[in-house]
């Protein structure tokens, strides 16, 4: 059992090789006068009109699976059409993949999504970059874009609706944290400011930056500091020395701190796994997983130890 989208966006429910869509509180088979039903019932989902229809096809479920791949992969990603349609291919059986649409209209489908939502190409450069007005605001109609320094050598963008800096002027203790893995290839990574709003952590500023030079990071705070009057008495940060002597700049008297799961990835990368290699390298012992992983745990709490002492 499971869910897809059709092709015009409405709800339609994969069951025991039956397609269903919704008809109020029930779930009416797709094909036209067939009586087949299902209904909710008892935490899962059953038939209980029989269908007259067909016998099930499980061929044409997984066309339907396709399909709606090929769709939401178009509006999600930037790839090109053609790795859209290889990688969903690869899901179907030899079977299945008889029956699907021809490669040619499958990219029509990839473009015509794209061109109908108003989904640009990926840019090649900084000056290609063009935040159309749908992305510059929120579902409820408030500015998103908060800042676009328009430099096409090191474009800094910064997205955070009034809403959400509302929030943030309410908070003496905000959490920043930096990710390459969702930053295009233009931008050096999406750099975020966190917050507690009712009890949850989320996320209020989100940023995109050019490089990690510490002026950027101070651009970036300078334009959350002309929004935000509320000074913070307490800031988290990852263990990016440029960061923390940007905020610095901005915040001196604030308190700044940083992030004990950032710090233990870092000592990892940098220390932990090369010493570890060393010891089996070195040691004819076979060390168990738990040894390991005492020394490992040994290292970081010494290094943090130092650390601290050492501020």
């Amino acid at each position: 059992m499971s869910f897809i989208k059709s092709g015009r966006g409405n709800d339609q429910l994969l069951l025991d090789g039956f397609r269903y869509r919704r008809d109020r509180l029930v779930w009416r088979c797709i094909k036209d006068r067939c009586k087949g039903r299902a209904r909710y019932d008892e935490n899962t989902f059953k038939m209980y009109w029989d269908h007259i229809c067909q016998v099930p096809n499980p061929d044409e479920i997984e066309k339907a699976v396709y399909n709606y791949e090929v769709r939401k992969k178009a509006e999600q990603s930037h790839d090109l059409p053609r790795l859209i349609i290889q990688e969903t291919r690869l899901k179907l059986s030899s079977d299945a993949a008889i029956t699907i649409r021809q490669y040619s209209a499958s990219t029509r489908v990839v473009q015509r999504i794209r061109r109908d939502k108003n989904i640009p190409t990926e840019p090649k450069t900084f000056a290609d970059v063009i935040i159309s007005n749908n992305f510059q605001n929120t579902v409820a109609n408030q500015n998103f874009l908060l800042y676009d320094n328009n430099d096409h050598r090191r474009r800094l963008l910064i997205f955070a609706s009034k809403e959400q800096l509302d929030f943030l002027n309410c908070c003496e203790s905000w959490h920043c944290d930096g990710t390459c893995a969702v930053a295009s290839n233009l931008f050096e990574q999406m750099y975020s400011i966190y917050d507690s709003v009712r009890g949850k952590t989320l996320p209020l500023v989100y940023s995109f930056f050019p490089n990690k030079n510490q002026e950027t990071y101070e651009e970036l705070f300078r334009i959350i500091k002309q929004h935000v009057e509320r000074k913070p008495k307490y800031m988290t940060i990852d263990f990016e020395k440029t960061a923390e002597n940007g905020f610095g700049a901005l915040y001196p008297e604030c308190a700044i701190s940083g992030c004990f799961f950032s710090f233990q990835a870092m000592y990892l990368e940098k220390y932990v796994y090369k010493f570890i290699l060393i010891i089996l390298f070195r040691s004819s012992i076979e060390c168990s997983l738990y040894y390991i992983k005492s020394i490992i745990s040994f290292l970081i709490g010494v290094a943090l130890e130092r650390r601290i002492h050492s501020e």
